[in-house]
């Protein structure tokens, strides 16, 4: 199947000034390939604690070390001073995420702070793509980026991730290749992993069980490792061709929220900056039962709802406080920004009913 990517091409190119663009199983499988192709291999790799799990597997499968950070709890982002914080004398590289689609303000400084030790800066772009910090878009600071383009994704292919890189030649296409192909077994046992995670997150068992829980890892190593398919790389190049299209509902479902929300005490606002591109809205709701209300309306109602990202740092065997994360974690709730005004309204509607409870 010919797929003609020159439009995607042209934007990782132009817009993110990389030289490379690899498609891959997911965007973990794109970390994963970046470290193998770069011989990185039992090192340190930095990121926030407050990553997607799935992302950290890509560091522990290269046979590499998390070196887990604390974030901003305002936005759940990284800032300088959280890096500064846990430098290690054997870090190999950085990765930095733009959370929810709101650009990391401080990636430039971050990008210069990792040049001058000569570390690598990989961009985590899964739920960014089209945001933008000052005049360049999230993605276009670091070696590398990652951009997923799965189910619930701001551009969502039901499938698939995309590895960009500064530089071409690496052989990382080649290294993708020598990957199984993905299957509908596959699929399933990915669900699989997803569900009994969720469920163990939002039990009250998450503390107590999630290092017992992370030991499954090895037996699900197979569903972050697989090559890209021609049919899903034909899905994530016409979204692409849409990707405006999607980009303004989502920032005009922002907008509503923005106007229409009872803001106050009990539901705060969490602040997307300038060049945001919303993956969901986010709320913050300091108060337990007040937040354990509003998400209980919101799933009555049959609206999609999330509670991301908590840190996952028990999962993989390491101790720490993360008190910024933490604080995040207990406060945000997602509510979904595709699917039109009457989404939006049935949103509003759920919410101010909960607080009125």
């Amino acid at each position: 199947m010919k797929i003609d990517t020159s439009k995607l091409h042209d934007h990782v190119r132009d817009e993110l000034g990389h030289a490379e663009l690899v498609f891959c199983g997911r965007a973990t499988t794109g970390l994963y390939l970046w470290l193998r192709g770069h011989g990185i291999r039992d090192r340190t790799i930095a990121l926030p604690v407050n990553v997607c799990y799935s992302i950290v597997h890509a560091i522990t499968l290269s046979e590499n070390r998390p070196l887990f950070l604390d974030v901003d709890p305002r936005d759940g982002n990284l800032r300088l001073a959280h890096v500064e914080a846990r430098e290690a004398t054997d870090l190999a590289a950085l990765m930095v995420p733009h959370m929810f689609g709101n650009p990391c303000a401080e990636i430039d400084a971050i990008g210069a702070w990792c040049r001058e030790r000569g570390v690598q800066l990989m961009e985590d772009c899964a739920l960014a793509l089209g945001c933008r910090v000052g005049e360049r878009p999230a993605g276009s600071f670091g070696d590398a980026a990652i951009f997923s383009f799965g189910p619930g994704k701001t551009l969502d292919a039901g499938g698939g991730g995309l590895l960009a890189c500064r530089e071409a030649g690496t052989g990382l296409r080649r290294l993708a290749d020598e990957l199984p192909s993905g299957s509908a077994n596959l699929e399933r046992k990915t669900k699989l992993y997803a569900t009994l995670y969720r469920e163990l997150y939002h039990s009250d068992f998450y503390d107590e069980l999630a290092p017992a829980f992370g030991r499954l890892h090895s037996a699900f190593a197979d569903i972050y490792l697989f090559r890209s398919t021609a049919t899903v790389e034909s899905r994530i190049v016409e979204r692409f061709e849409r990707f405006d299209a999607i980009r303004r509902a989502h920032l005009a479902a922002t907008a509503y929220y923005d106007a229409r929300l009872p803001f106050g005490d009990r539901l705060m606002r969490y602040e997307f900056a300038a060049g945001a591109v919303p993956w969901r809205y986010n709320l913050r709701i300091a108060d337990v039962a007040t937040r354990d209300r509003v998400v209980a309306a919101l799933l009555d109602a049959g609206l999609p709802v999330s509670r991301w990202y908590p840190p996952v740092h028990g999962l993989f065997g390491v101790d720490g406080d993360f008190p910024g994360a933490t604080a995040f974690a207990s406060e945000i709730v997602n509510v979904p920004v595709a699917g039109g005004d009457e989404v939006a309204r049935r949103v509003v509607t759920a919410v101010e009913g909960a607080l009125r409870g």
